[in-house]
């Protein structure tokens, strides 16, 4: 059986929208990429290595550091270091002191000045607006840095509520996120939509609770697929479906 389609969405039966904040209304991983290149051209070393396959050891890492990040044992600054840190230690360079300080403004340089927001995404939280769709950011990452987030690209005006782990134990797909937002939102699990990017986390979270999950797959990645999951290439697909059901999207 495939997937369903983006058309079995209907906005018209929803009382919330739980949405991802990285890679789902802001670009992240090109971001680092961005970031590490510059990385890249301070550390010839790193001459011909895949900025892909250093972003996906980058994203990796994280994953490692991002229960002491949660639970207070690191701060975003030193969370970002140890990770650039480990990045080249396994590469075979080793940096600290000054050096470090170097690479890491370069890396936030380029991270930061790459950033956008991912093509739809406002739509799709004007839309929620529209029709009275309460709407919670459900993201992994640290609460204050990702507040900042929203803000700086004007979308936490959109936003009712952001639900970020209070404790690693609440890491996405952990059930504890997911019932927070429906409780803060009101909604059950049947009139709840959650849109990310990360299969095992936002989608896999979402099957375990009942919520209808749509799995926004920009980068075709390959997963094992369950057939109540709705797979959209661009968020524009949710937003021009529902032009046609009578209630006009501005």
């Amino acid at each position: 059986m495939g997937l369903a389609n983006a058309d079995q969405v209907d906005f018209n039966n929803l009382d919330a929208v739980l949405i991802d904040l990285d890679d789902t209304l802001v670009e992240y991983r090109a971001s680092c990429i961005a970031g590490l290149a510059n990385v890249c051209k301070i550390m010839p070393d790193l001459a011909g290595v895949d900025l892909a396959s250093l972003e996906h050891d980058f994203r990796l890492i994280l994953r490692d550091n991002l229960p002491s990040l949660l639970d207070g044992r690191l701060t975003l600054e030193q969370e970002r270091k140890l990770r650039i840190k480990t990045l080249l230690s396994r590469h075979g360079m080793e940096v600290d002191g000054e050096l470090l300080e170097e690479v890491d403004r370069d890396f936030q340089e380029g991270f930061l000045n790459s950033r956008n927001v991912i093509e739809g995404a406002q739509e799709i939280l004007e839309l929620c607006r529209e029709r009275g769709i309460k709407v919670a950011v459900v993201t992994n990452g640290e609460e204050n840095m990702q507040r900042g987030v929203l803000k700086e690209f004007s979308l936490d005006v959109y936003v009712d509520y952001l639900v970020a782990p209070a404790s690693s134990s609440e890491i996405k797909p952990s059930r504890d996120i997911f019932q927070r937002a429906l409780s803060l939102t009101g909604a059950d699990p049947d009139r709840a939509l959650m849109i990310g990017d990360t299969y095992h986390r936002d989608i896999v979270g979402a099957l375990n609770m009942g919520i209808t999950p749509v799995w926004l797959n920009r980068m075709e990645e390959e997963a094992q697929k369950d057939p109540r999951v709705i797979e959209v290439r661009s968020l524009k697909e949710l937003v021009l479906e529902k032009q046609g059901d009578g209630r006009p999207v501005s």
